[in-house]
């Protein structure tokens, strides 16, 4: 193995500049707290001025849905200041709990009163406290409604696939909070796809610090920290060019890589991505598709027998010395009635009871790619993915036993099965190799290059 640098690759290569990343924090049913180290300002998106200047972790609620909510116009003003100064003067008038909305439009701002479920509502409002304000009138909002705080309530109108609400502003050398958690960079709320989600924009190396640790305990030896913080950045920087969502590029949670942002950081696995900075595992000029999981069982797999398609670094190749791990071998027993009421959903054709299954197309690996279930009325084929899905297996490495009573499902491995193994990677820095070395073994050709 040696390293590449390469002055020569494809113009996607960013030399000289890190890049930022998007991360999507996961979407919002109804409520969730924003915050600061200390005191934070919340900044409208469609103004780009102060809606509130907050000193403690606030609760904020979101509403999308279909049904028309009413408030009170009162009237325009030249600046936010003077909208809102105004706004704290009105409320006095109202029940406790009554919120205000401004809404930039043509360089004016437009405050607004209440949040009301009927217009009746919202006319009795005017009558019982606004009958001396002459422009005070009724206005509906369909769909979007968020409330921040006790009195802050916007009602953001959606434009393109992804609309920006607001911003979290704190102090230099500070930290914005969601949801009691911290995060480096800067918070910022999104109504994308129908649904509102909270987005961590950051620098690619500090994304990487709520990452590592994340994926892999941050204690294993070195060069094993520093082969993830490579996988996990070579990972991530193929989302960039190819976003799941348009209001960030890549998720927070298992579907793409586990990020728990600054709290989720360790010492040394800060250090392994300091020593790793920027480099990144490349084939044929272009960041591969650095996969991992947890343990291999002994063997890792080609890619075409868990993803359907050929990948000429993701080949299988020997992981020895995993068996630490919990799951390099393990077992599940499930009843045999509930065996049979789960399997057979899964077979479109009545062949009995399932008494026997036999695999018949195995991976280099040996994991089960196909299977027959065997009845007493027929056989019927279906694929080991079906069935780890279906039975929550750890792995498509699985025989089937069948017992009176029972059926024990035996297996090896734990994850997909395809690229880098943790427990592998593990073992291998154990031994004395090192993270070059490590990437070089699960992703066969592929070259470390340094990326920026």
């Amino acid at each position: 193995m040696f390293l590449a640098i390469s002055l020569t690759l494809p113009f996607t290569i960013s030399a000289s500049k890190e890049p930022a990343i998007r991360v999507g924090l996961g979407s919002i049913a109804k409520e969730f707290t924003i915050g600061g180290t200390d005191q934070f300002s919340v900044i409208e998106a469609s103004s780009g001025k102060v809606a509130c200047t907050l000193q403690k972790e606030t609760k904020c609620l979101v509403q999308d849905g279909e049904k028309a909510v009413y408030s009170v116009f009162i009237d325009t003003f030249y600046t936010s200041a003077d909208a809102e100064n105004f706004a704290k003067t009105l409320l006095s008038r109202f029940p406790a709990g009554t919120g205000y909305n401004i809404v930039s439009q043509k360089g004016v701002f437009s405050l607004e009163i209440g949040e009301y479920q009927a217009e009746d509502e919202a006319k009795n409002a005017i009558k019982s406290f606004l009958s001396d304000l002459p422009k005070a009138a009724v206005v509906a909002h369909a769909g979007l409604t968020v409330k921040i705080g006790d009195n802050i309530v916007m009602h953001p109108v959606v434009t393109g696939k992804a609309t920006k609400i607001f911003a979290i502003e704190i102090k230099q050398g500070q930290y914005a909070k969601y949801n009691s958690r911290r995060y480096r960079g800067i918070l910022e709320l999104f109504y994308s796809n129908e649904k509102f989600v909270m987005v961590n924009t950051l620098p690619f190396e500090d994304y990487l610090r709520g990452v590592v640790p994340a994926e892999m305990p941050a204690l294993w030896h070195i060069e094993a920290v520093k082969s993830q913080a490579v996988a996990a950045r070579t990972y991530a920087i193929r989302y960039i060019d190819r976003p799941t969502n348009y209001a960030y590029d890549i998720c927070a949670d298992t579907g793409c890589q586990v990020y728990g942002g600054l709290d989720r950081e360790q010492p040394q696995s800060n250090r392994a991505i300091d020593e790793t900075m920027g480099m990144v595992a490349i084939y044929q000029g272009k960041p591969i598709d650095a996969v991992f999981f947890a343990n291999s069982g002994g063997y890792t797999e080609n890619s075409e027998y868990v993803f359907l398609s050929p990948t000429p670094y993701l080949k299988g190749v020997p992981s020895p010395g995993e068996e630490e791990s919990p799951r390099h071998t393990w077992f599940k027993t499930v009843p045999m009635e509930e065996f049979q009421e789960i399997f057979k959903p899964l077979i479109k054709t009545d062949i009995g009871a399932i008494i026997d299954w036999k695999p018949t197309k195995l991976g280099v690996s040996g994991r089960t790619y196909a299977g027959s279930a065997i009845g007493t009325k027929g056989e019927a084929k279906v694929s080991g993915g079906t069935v780890r899905s279906t039975f929550s297996l750890n792995s498509t490495w699985f025989d089937i036993v069948f017992a009176s009573e029972f059926v024990v499902f035996c297996g090896r491995g734990w994850g997909h099965g395809v690229g880098l193994s943790q427990y592998g990677a593990k073992a291998m820095a154990q031994s004395g190799k090192t993270y070059a070395q490590i990437i070089s073994h699960y992703y066969q050709g592929a070259l470390l290059t340094k990326w920026y």
